[in-house]
């Protein structure tokens, strides 16, 4: 990301924090990218939704329906296509998966995985063993401090009126 701005906005009786935000981004070579952040959004529940944009598709996934993901190629039918065991899931997926399709798995798995991942981490550096190939790309400290950077950036962009601000995350 090169560039952001974002507006910030409270819905509805006054609260101590705004509850809706609205972000453009920039990436290197001009690329948009767009982000609506709102607890306030009726007719949703923890509504978290990826969408990515293509030259040749897009795809989308929605939290509400964590098992599907949309796949829409140009001039292609639409697919859906289903999390679980023998929908030909990658290789390097599988092992997370811990149900066949049909049965759904939650983001309480989802965290399971994660610390499981993090437990594997752990123990191999305690013994001074080399991490295990192929282990999860866990936050680190460093990421944590990009994160603050671009919220940081944000709420000066919000503050300024929605101004476009350089913000390149390194």
């Amino acid at each position: 990301m090169t560039r952001l701005r974002a507006e910030f906005h409270t819905l509805g009786p006054d609260k101590p924090l705004e509850d809706t935000a609205f972000m453009h981004l920039r990436y290197e070579g001009d690329i948009p990218g767009t982000i609506m952040i709102s607890q306030v959004a009726a007719g949703t529940h923890c509504g978290l939704r990826l969408r990515v944009f293509g030259e040749k598709a897009s795809l989308e996934w929605n939290q509400e329906e964590p098992e599907l993901l949309h796949f829409r190629p140009f001039a292609e039918p639409a697919q859906v296509l289903t999390r679980g065991e023998g929908s030909g899931i990658g290789v390097h997926a599988a092992r997370f998966v811990h149900m066949p399709r049909g049965h759904p798995e939650a983001l309480s798995d989802a965290w399971g995985n994660l610390y499981e991942e993090l437990a594997i981490a752990i123990e191999a550096r305690r013994a001074g063993r080399v991490l295990p190939e192929g282990l999860l790309e866990y936050p680190t400290v460093y990421d944590g401090a990009l994160g603050v950077r671009f919220v940081e950036a944000a709420a000066a962009s919000s503050k300024a009126g929605g101004a476009w601000l350089d913000c390149t995350l390194e």
